[in-house]
């Protein structure tokens, strides 16, 4: 059966990529022959869609084409849609500060600005693009908008995903309780439109939810949606709402019923996947731990730490480990796995794990002193007094150096790490000024080359402002900003203090002066010439009251 269902999946997935290889192929076909430029404009636009899901890189560049084309025939339905798929690319590919741009640049069409529906999925847009760069206040504003447009105008289908946007962004904001009601809004409005593929999510979120917030009755709640008739054949839901109802039993106190829901999930999981769920052993090991049985405990925890080396909960599973075998009074092996912790990065409870090591360190010491006070008995007849204090002491220093060097070790070790990582993000931080240098220069440089090759066009102004727009150069001047004053924090507001009648023009001047740029390097990607250069950097130094003699980079990089 397993052999059927790989060959199934392997059939598929190339039938998929056959059916996509043949649309490309269409598509490019008809482009080539196609004579008419503005349907032309159109079949960019559905290569584009072809591509978006198999190869980013592509689809980026069919919409360059899209876009060199449409602004060719002058054609603005062209130019807003290829603006539009844009934003939506960077939102795909994670550049979420070029989506924010090209959203908000959006809201500027006139066909957006007449129409209310189009305005609110422009703001919801923009509500995800805010979330993915988590920053959920901003989120919360524009899904916000969107909400109160689409509930006006009671475009359901669209309203119950972003009730769903909205629920997501509460419950990151900390406010759990209030999710809750967005989510419930959703569930209610896909189970109205029978939205089966979004549904399962929804009872996930609130399954969820319901288990781990304060709100009255959960465990009613939660078999609500159990026996809801829309999920009674969905495993995985059905699964997950067993998961989040022993949960919320184990965490009032009642290990009975928490172990039969764990164990109806684990099987369920099972039937599903073939194999368990670690957080679900995990759990069923804790409860073990809870009725005393820490043998039981250690074989829970052990599957876990066998079968799923990659668990996301390795430090609690290793702290949960040291006890049950510190409570079995195996302290070796309790040792052991409190040692393994402190090694673990951004240990959350690094004090109390550094009590209980100490503990155990101090018990199995003990264990160790009897055998030893054993033997000073036997040698108490030879030894005088004094001696045997002495040599009790010396062993207590020597644990205690031992223990010192330890702890002296993994703050080193710590430390160097840090510096190690600071100094990365240093070299990252200056690569990628590095590289926004040699790309502003590259482009100013092909624009210097066409001005040249174009020279009987000197009276059409309109042919450098194309050629400047698709090449992004301000879109390029935004984005080194936003990194140059990542790297030199508070330096554009230093100079606004010194001197406030400092232009844009000016300030931007300055950053490239303080990177020490030659006055050649610096009229290159301010697409100025040398001696512009210079009049500006004169200039700046009257407003910053510099004498003649003073140098202009020097008092710039103390800032």
């Amino acid at each position: 059966m397993m052999i059927f269902k790989k060959i199934v999946f392997f059939i598929t997935i190339l039938m998929s990529t056959i059916a996509f290889a043949q649309s490309r192929e269409v598509l490019l076909q008809q482009i080539s022959a196609q004579k008419d430029d503005t349907l032309k404009v159109g079949l960019y636009k559905k290569l584009h869609k072809i591509y978006i899901d198999f190869d980013y890189d592509r689809a980026y560049t069919t919409l360059q084409e899209m876009t060199a084309l449409s602004k060719k025939l002058k054609y603005p339905k062209g130019l807003e849609e290829a603006h539009q798929l844009k934003g939506m690319w960077f939102y795909y590919t994670n550049k979420s500060d070029s989506a924010l741009i090209y959203f908000h640049k959006e809201l500027q069409f006139k066909s957006i600005k007449a129409s209310k529906d189009k305005k609110a999925k422009v703001y919801n847009k923009l509500g995800l693009a805010f979330q993915q760069k988590q920053q959920f206040d901003s989120s919360f504003f524009y899904l916000n908008k969107a909400f109160s447009i689409f509930k006006e105008s009671k475009e359901d289908v669209t309203l119950c995903a972003i009730l769903n946007n909205l629920g997501l962004t509460v419950y990151s904001m900390g406010n759990a309780n209030k999710s809750i009601a967005y989510f419930e809004q959703a569930y209610a409005c896909m189970l109205e439109h029978n939205d089966q593929e979004n549904l399962p999510s929804i009872i996930n979120n609130l399954a969820s939810l319901y288990a781990i917030s304060g709100k009255k009755n959960p465990e009613a709640m939660l078999l609500k949606l159990l026996n809801n008739p829309e999920i009674k054949s969905n495993d995985n839901v059905k699964a997950t709402v067993y998961l989040n109802l022993g949960s919320f039993y184990f965490r009032n106190n009642d290990p009975t019923h928490a172990e039969r829901y764990f164990l109806k999930s684990d099987s369920l999981f099972q039937k599903i996947s073939k194999t368990s769920s670690p957080e679900i052993l995990h759990s069923l090991g804790s409860i073990a731990a809870k009725k005393g049985d820490n043998t039981k405990a250690i074989i829970y925890f052990n599957r876990v730490k066998d079968d799923f080396p990659n668990y996301n909960q390795s430090k609690l599973l290793n702290h949960d480990l040291a006890n049950a075998y510190f409570a079995l009074k195996q302290y070796d092996k309790a040792k052991a796995y409190y040692e393994e912790l402190l090694t673990q990065n951004d240990i959350d409870n690094k004090a109390a794990i550094e009590k209980a090591l100490t503990k155990a360190e101090e018990n199995l010491n003990f264990i160790k002193k009897e055998s030893e006070i054993k033997e000073l008995k036997l040698e108490k007849e030879l030894l005088q007094s004094d001696k045997v204090r002495v040599r009790i002491i010396i062993v207590f220093l020597v644990i205690a150096l031992v223990l010192l060097l330890l702890l002296g070790f993994i703050y080193l070790r710590k430390e160097r790490q840090k510096q190690k990582i600071n100094q990365l993000l240093l070299e990252q931080k200056n690569q990628k000024i590095k590289e926004f240098h040699q790309k502003i220069e590259q482009r100013n440089t092909v624009i210097l080359e066409i001005e040249s090759k174009f020279e009987e066009y000197k009276g059409q102004e309109q042919l450098k402002t194309d050629i400047i727009d698709t090449l992004d150069i301000h879109g390029d001047g935004e984005l080194f900003n936003y990194y140059f004053d990542d790297q030199h924090k508070g330096f554009y507001l230093s100079l606004k203090n010194i001197a406030p009648d400092l232009t844009n023009n000016d300030l931007r001047l300055c950053s490239l002066t303080k990177l020490r740029l030659s006055l050649k390097e610096t009229a290159n990607i301010l697409n100025l010439s040398v001696d512009a250069v210079k009049s500006g950097r004169y200039r700046i130094k009257k407003k910053l009251n510099l004498s003649q003699e003073e140098s202009l980079s020097d008092y710039l990089n103390k800032l």
